[in-house]
């Protein structure tokens, strides 16, 4: 018999906040932190649905990603936004250790608690992106017929076959039943 699946919703966009020591910081950016540079509109509500439908934890952020990104990796050109990327390194290794760090240390002991009750992880992060980007229109098909949705696959997995293999597609691609958080 198969390990139970564990299912991890995360959203790293969900808002547009800047905390209150960085408004400053933002004179002149209100139009980006309004757009999708700012945050994934639609994502938190998905997620939220998704996590109770699932009975999995939801773990999200409601700052914006023009202070730092959280779906970008320590030392991604693209961590810091136009708005923080001129700051000194102590205060953006601070600004990291503030919101960055505690949101991906959480999603790990989330993994490491699954893990350790001898279940199979799903991590699901969910995003949004915007219809046009650079003046190029990201649509092509009926708005009210098509919503895409991608799915990102650690490539250890299918490489190294095997049953965590089978369980990880399985749990992706069948239907899931309501997991138990």
């Amino acid at each position: 018999m198969g390990k139970r699946t564990g299912f991890i919703i995360t959203c790293e966009h969900a808002g547009n906040q800047v905390p209150a020591e960085y408004v400053h910081l933002f004179a002149g950016y209100e139009g980006l932190l309004a757009g999708h540079r700012g945050w994934d509109p639609g994502a938190l509500e998905c997620a939220r649905e998704l996590a109770s439908r699932l009975k999995a934890p939801l773990l999200f952020s409601t700052v914006t990603r023009l202070l730092v990104d959280l779906n970008r990796s320590p030392g991604h050109p693209g961590l810091y936004s136009e708005a923080t990327r001129g700051l000194s390194q102590e205060e953006k290794a601070r600004i990291f250790a503030l919101y960055h760090r505690p949101h991906w240390r959480a999603v790990e002991a989330q993994v490491e608690r699954f893990i350790d009750a001898g279940r199979c992880v799903v991590h699901i992060a969910v995003h949004s992106f915007t219809p046009v980007l650079d003046g190029e229109e990201r649509r092509r098909f009926p708005e009210d017929a098509y919503m895409g949705i991608e799915i990102e696959i650690n490539q250890r997995f299918p490489l190294g076959g095997g049953e965590d293999w089978e369980e990880m597609k399985r749990a992706v691609v069948e239907t899931p039943p309501a997991a138990d958080g």
